[in-house]
């Protein structure tokens, strides 16, 4: 864009010479036609002394009626310049601070309006300029994305403070220390032990040497990471906050549990520290019995939203809904697990986008990119514990108790040698799930299965074989 010169010496002087001339010429042509300009001076001076009159006559004020009674006794041919001149200083007396009020105010509009049309914008002044046109752009004016890093901050794993960040490559995911989904307290003793210049007792999932070729990985570290975005602990240690947050436990006859509330002896908090399902499981393993109007009790608040999203949307020609929810809850263990499930069906009979819950990042990152996940089949690694193990309940044809994200860590493990000799990805990660299922020759010494004789074990084989 072409910059804005100033205007130089002779275009000033030549301007302020055109408005000389402009001026002299409606001077002129007032004194020669003088006496058509007081008629006109006298009808508006007429009309506007009238409206003065009638205004200011409601609050008892008589001072334009002099003016105006005076102008209205005067013939038009005894008016001149003289007279003229005589009325508008004596009538302007005090009505010339109204006019100058008036003016000042137009003249900082202008300037005001001079300054918007012509300053310079970035992205963030353009959008607070027109917020007030959509709801959008006022809600990019309090949360521009531009404001905010797209990379994941790992000095702070606040959900809320990567709202904004992208997904995590697999190459971060594995080098990261300490691993993904550490607990607030274990992030607090790595923190302690850099800044005392301690060794740290956390270590990343893999320890890449990429000019050796050689992965030193870890897989306890990996079946934790992996684990935790299945179990999902309550981000506030152990208790909720809000009723509505909690997600709820039913007894064997369908009745909902009570809560147990305590109070807290120090901060005078209520807080909520039974009465709710632990580790992400629905109704804590046990078996659902209530009604399906009762089903999104089950949930905490984020998933309870979703969950409420995904039934008004569901649309199956022949299976309804209520039979439909209850089924989930004996195929698929875990609320995110289960979430996926629904996702899924729901997509088949209607449009839902992959980036449909994109709000709930801010609030629950994994359950996020877990919805994310199942809408685009292909995992990313911030969910790839949790499409684990539902491809596990998937293939199994029933829930699993235990979290089994065995698979994952053999995602995980692959990925990192293929990283470390500088290779490109083979496979989806859906199909490295399944292929993996069926190479474990001894699902038995999965955490996720206990087997006492050959016949379970061949029976599992022949509802996974099928499926692939």
């Amino acid at each position: 864009m072409q910059e804005n010169k100033p205007d130089g010496a002779f275009q000033v002087l030549g301007a302020w010479f055109s408005w000389l001339i402009v001026l002299t010429l409606v001077i002129v042509m007032l004194y020669m036609h003088s006496e058509k300009f007081i008629t006109v001076w006298r009808g508006m001076r007429l009309l506007e002394l009238w409206w003065w009159n009638a205004t200011f006559q409601f609050v008892g004020i008589e001072y334009f009626d002099h003016f105006l009674s005076q102008l209205e006794k005067t013939p038009p041919n005894r008016i001149g310049w003289k007279f003229v001149s005589a009325f508008e200083a004596s009538l302007n007396t005090y009505l010339r601070f109204l006019y100058a009020g008036v003016l000042i105010v137009i003249a900082v509009r202008m300037r005001f309006n001079s300054q918007k049309v012509t300053g310079e914008f970035n992205v963030q002044t353009l959008l607070e300029q027109y917020a007030d046109e959509s709801e959008s752009l006022e809600s990019l004016v309090h949360d521009n994305p531009l404001k905010n890093n797209r990379k994941y901050d790992f000095s702070n794993r606040c959900d809320y403070h990567n709202r904004h960040a992208q997904a995590i490559s697999p190459q971060t995911y594995i080098e990261a220390c300490p691993p993904m989904n550490a607990s607030n307290e274990e992030l607090e003793q790595h923190s302690e032990a850099e800044l005392n210049k301690k060794e740290t007792s956390f270590r990343p999932i893999a320890i890449i040497n990429r000019y050796k070729k050689q992965v030193d990985f870890c897989r306890i570290s990996a079946r934790i990471s992996l684990e935790r975005q299945i179990t999902d602990p309550p981000s506030h240690g152990g208790y909720y906050l809000d009723e509505d947050f909690v997600p709820r436990l039913f007894d064997k006859s369908g009745e909902l549990i009570e809560l147990v509330v305590v109070k807290d002896p120090e901060t005078k908090e209520l807080k909520i520290q039974g009465g709710f399902s632990l580790d992400g499981l629905i109704n804590n393993g046990r078996e659902y019995n209530g009604t399906a109007s009762e089903l999104r009790l089950l949930f905490n608040g984020i998933e309870r939203s979703v969950f409420d999203t995904l039934c008004a949307r569901y649309n199956h020609p022949s299976v309804a809904l209520a039979d439909f929810v209850l089924n989930l809850t004996k195929r698929h263990a875990y609320r995110r697990t289960y979430l996926v499930e629904l996702l899924r069906v729901v997509r088949l009979n209607a449009i839902i986008a992959s980036t449909e819950f994109y709000m709930i990042q801010r609030r629950d990152r994994i359950l996020y990119f877990t919805l994310y996940s199942a809408s685009e089949e292909k995992p990313f690694y911030e969910a790839l514990g949790v499409m684990a193990h539902w491809s596990m309940e998937k293939l199994a044809g029933e829930k699993v108790i235990k979290p089994y994200v065995d698979t994952g860590i053999s995602v995980l493990e692959k990925d990192a040698m293929r990283i470390a000799a500088k290779k490109p990805p083979r496979r989806n990660l859906i199909e490295e799930l399944n292929q993996q299922m069926l190479k474990d020759n001894d699902l038995s010494e999965s955490r996720a299965f206990e087997f006492n004789d050959k016949e379970a074990m061949s029976l599992l084989k022949s509802k996974l074989e099928p499926n692939l």
